[in-house]
């Protein structure tokens, strides 16, 4: 674990992107800027680190890429209004077979106004609600 954080910064098409450097693993909260020399940042990719408890998404962050939070210890995921696209399997926990940690998951709340996602239950489905997006794998109810 680290006390310095250390991310990459992907300029592409007049925008960033941040995910952590995979040689780091993330303590405690973690406040996402948003911007990286004067450039909005839109795209947020892999931040997993088993250490990291809380993060922070800017609202200018429009995509959530695959896997973004996944083996994390976060316990609330808040989505804001302006993301549009939201990868899969966003805040999974551990797999049969893999050395990933469980979710601690327990509750995706998302920002009134969000036009492609809501949380239903502390889950997060598609905005008609038809489509489970991720289920909170942290919750101990086993009917939902």
């Amino acid at each position: 674990m680290t006390d310095t954080l250390v991310f990459k910064f992907i300029y592409e098409d007049g925008t960033y992107k941040v995910e952590r450097d995979v040689n780091q693993n993330i303590s405690g909260k973690l406040v996402l800027p948003d911007t990286c020399k004067g450039k909005p940042i839109t795209q947020i990719g892999i931040m997993g680190s088993a250490w990291l408890d809380c993060i922070e998404i800017p609202s200018t962050v429009t995509t959530i890429e695959n896997y973004a939070f996944r083996a994390t210890a976060i316990t609330e995921l808040r989505i804001p209004k302006t993301v549009t696209s939201i990868g899969r399997g966003i805040a999974c926990g551990s797999q049969t077979g893999t050395n990933l940690p469980p979710s601690r998951l327990t509750k995706i709340t998302v920002e009134e106004g969000n036009t492609v996602c809501k949380s239903i239950d502390g889950n997060l489905y598609s905005i008609d609600g038809k489509v489970l997006l991720q289920y909170a794998c942290g919750k101990t109810e086993e009917e939902f």
